[in-house]
């Protein structure tokens, strides 16, 4: 089987990036399941500007986001598509082609990362799997029906570090579920803040709505992640 973690830039000993997104859609055939090269250089170029350079980058790209990056089914406020709940597949997926990396590459603590649903995904499999060191989720989707709920019964069996921004206009949407986002998201903050493997917890509210600077969002939580352990 082919495998559906792709490497992107490898340096020994350093930490690893996983970076959950989208497959290219720049005349890319459906069979591969690859990020685009732009979309990969524009990341690395966030990351190495705001002053990271000791790092390692992979991605996984999913082709269908509101089934592999939602942790179970549950309604979608945005349509009526709903989200199928594959998280599980997605994640067991992850974590087998994780623990081959660990045995093919000299590696350094893993970082698990997405923005938006992905956001929400890397939160649930980052507290769930000791693989993962530390996570960053930017823009999570913490509106996501029963989320917090869940976090509440959760005890995260290793130690995590825990990145989280948010822009400050997100809430400024005419869908009632959507204005809930921030508060949602700072209610997420406030429970990680009680759990005892949680080293850290670290909450931004960024500059812009939802779609500004996803890249740039992400590269300051590897910043943070790398520059800033106690």
């Amino acid at each position: 089987m082919a495998k559906r973690i792709q490497m992107i830039h490898y340096m020994s000993n350093a930490p690893l990036i996983v970076w959950c997104s989208y497959k290219a859609r720049e005349d890319n055939p459906a069979s591969v399941l690859q990020i685009s090269e732009t979309d990969a250089k524009h990341m690395m170029e966030c990351i190495e500007e705001i002053g990271v350079k000791q790092y390692s980058l992979c991605a996984y790209a999913s082709d269908d986001w509101n089934g592999d990056y939602s942790p179970w089914p549950a309604d979608n406020p945005m349509d009526s598509s709903g989200f199928t709940g594959n998280g599980n597949r997605t994640r067991e997926l992850l974590y087998t082609e994780l623990e081959e990396i660990k045995k093919q590459y000299a590696i350094g603590n893993i970082i698990l990362t997405g923005y938006s649903l992905a956001g929400l995904f890397s939160l649930w499999m980052g507290l769930s799997c000791d693989i993962i060191s530390d996570i960053i989720c930017c823009s999570g989707s913490m509106w996501f029906d029963g989320f917090q709920e869940y976090l509440t019964n959760l005890e995260c069996s290793s130690s995590k570090r825990i990145y989280l921004s948010l822009g400050g206009k997100e809430k400024r949407t005419g869908n009632p579920v959507m204005q809930t986002i921030e508060d949602k998201t700072r209610e997420v903050v406030s429970i990680l803040a009680t759990k005892s493997n949680v080293q850290q917890v670290h909450f931004e509210l960024n500059p812009g709505g939802h779609f500004a600077d996803s890249c740039k969002r992400i590269a300051n939580g590897v910043n943070w992640i790398i520059n800033n352990r106690k």
